[in-house]
């Protein structure tokens, strides 16, 4: 049994009983956790407004084996550009389910916690929303290791010309002609998404935001990062359903 305290963000939170909340949180030091706000859903608790879903807090913690209380909190980032626009809320959405998708129970990741927190603060101050969550996409998968290296072929590792034909297999390989198996291809990566998607896994968000895309590069785009995230989850991300396609 121990205190700890811990820097985390809100994923998600649901009734507990008749007073207390389940929280979801993401800490740097302990990974994705279940904690417990006792008392939480009381008219006058001190937890109100501190523990909504996109916050970023600083949490102290009551640990009992693999149990998790919240004895204090106090939220550090609310977020209210956010909460104050719709696309930039189901955006943000978006994300913390990406988060609880793709991590795992007591799995820490100091530098997963600081993408996220700098994710949310480039969503609450950019209008490139769709191009934000596309890089963090890509820099997610590739801090869990299943991306591919965008700059070559996976098989050869020659690297690209702008006049390479280049294919995604089903196997989330992207190769060259000579390396591809026709039976397995998925789809065709223009040269300049491929390019894309090496420099959003490479350059920070104050870089990205001078990036400007065309319609049909950010649809291109999303098929890509969204083919690796489902062949990653093996399930669909609920709040895709949502958002309204760009035409």
């Amino acid at each position: 049994m121990r205190n700890l305290t811990v820097d985390a963000v809100i994923l998600k939170k649901h009734p507990r009983g008749e007073h207390d909340v389940s929280v979801t949180l993401y800490t740097p030091t302990l990974g994705r956790i279940q904690a417990t706000a006792k008392g939480a859903r009381k008219i006058h608790s001190n937890f109100t407004g501190h523990l909504d879903t996109l916050n970023i807090c600083r949490i102290q913690l009551y640990c009992n084996g693999p149990h998790f209380t919240i004895t204090q909190c106090q939220a550090v980032n609310t977020h209210k550009e956010i909460r104050d626009d719709l696309e930039r809320s189901v955006m943000a959405l978006l994300l913390l389910e990406i988060v609880q998708k793709t991590t795992y129970s007591t799995e820490t990741g100091t530098r997963l916690f600081e993408l996220i927190r700098t994710t949310l603060e480039q969503l609450s101050k950019t209008t490139k929303t769709t191009l934000t969550v596309e890089s963090f996409k890509i820099k997610l998968l590739a801090e869990l290791g299943v991306l591919p290296d965008f700059a070559h072929c996976t098989v050869c590792q020659r690297k690209w010309l702008e006049t390479d034909h280049i294919t995604l297999e089903e196997g989330g390989q992207i190769t060259c002609y000579d390396c591809s198996t026709a039976h397995k291809q998925v789809a065709i990566v223009p040269f300049t998404i491929a390019k894309l998607g090496y420099h959003l896994h490479q350059q920070t968000y104050e870089t990205i935001e001078k990036f400007a895309l065309t319609l049909s590069e950010e649809n291109h785009l999303k098929k890509l990062t969204d083919f690796f995230l489902h062949n990653f989850l093996e399930r669909e991300i609920n709040t895709h359903h949502i958002l309204a396609p760009r035409a």
